[in-house]
């Protein structure tokens, strides 16, 4: 119960950590290795596509970035986020600590979703063998 109590006092936190969670699994089908690399006739790679390689192998510092910009922004307003941020300082580490949240929650949702199967995906279709 104190668990819930906490989240409550700290939605903007758990509400920043899980919007940057989830654009992080969006934009994990956008960076794919496919527009990283220009891949050869028989899939090797030939060369880095230098825009999205960076944007792929710097993915894990982006929920922590975007943390710490949210942060700045609601520091420059004054809008305080709850008891444990009240002076500026404090609410950019606030919010970069939300984003660490965020790349916590996405590195352990993206190893559940690899590691999850739809019902049926095991089974081979039945008939139409000819």
């Amino acid at each position: 119960m104190e668990y819930i109590e906490l989240a409550i006092t700290h939605w903007p936190f758990v509400t920043v950590a899980a919007a940057l969670a989830t654009l992080g699994m969006v934009f994990d089908r956008v960076f794919t290795r496919e527009a990283a690399y220009v891949f050869g006739a028989c899939g090797e790679k030939i060369a880095k596509r230098r825009f999205w390689y960076m944007l792929r192998e710097t993915m894990p510092l982006h929920p922590i970035a975007m943390g710490f910009s949210f942060g700045c922004v609601m520091a420059a307003s004054n809008a305080s986020p709850g008891p444990a941020a009240t002076t500026r300082p404090m609410i950019v580490l606030y919010f970069t600590g939300a984003g660490v949240a965020a790349l916590v929650l996405w590195v352990y949702a993206r190893a559940k979703l690899k590691s999850m199967s739809l019902p049926g995906d095991s089974l081979r279709p039945s008939g139409g063998d000819a």
